[in-house]
């Protein structure tokens, strides 16, 4: 019997080990604690932020529903194209609104959001 005929050049092992140490080279060179992406919620507040502040004195004593806010401060949604409800209360809470509700009869029970009084 004859031997199989040698193939020039590296051997799978080598090519294999090659590899490795590529690989190991290309991961001490990237950071070791990736930056953790910006929460939706923070995306929202700081546009509510942005939104609060170009606002004037009379605009901020004025109530807002949930709707008027996501359209006036621009929020878009992760997956669709409006912003989620619940994201969006706890950007506002974030950012210094509270709840409030019209209990009367002529505003049927609806839900508002108020800036807080800014203690001077």
């Amino acid at each position: 019997m004859t031997q199989p005929h040698h193939i020039l050049g590296p051997t799978l092992r080598e090519q294999i080990d090659k590899l490795k140490a590529e690989t190991l080279e290309l991961n001490s060179k990237s950071p070791t604690r990736p930056t953790k992406p910006i929460s939706l919620v923070d995306h929202y507040t700081n546009q509510i932020t942005k939104w609060v502040s170009s606002m004037t004195a009379l605009q901020r004593q004025r109530t807002y529903t949930l709707e008027e806010i996501i359209s006036i401060a621009g929020l878009k949604g992760h997956f669709r194209s409006r912003a989620s409800n619940q994201f969006t209360g706890e950007a506002l809470r974030r950012s210094n609104f509270y709840p409030k509700r019209d209990w009367t009869n002529s505003g049927r029970n609806k839900r508002y959001w108020k800036i807080k009084k800014e203690i001077k």
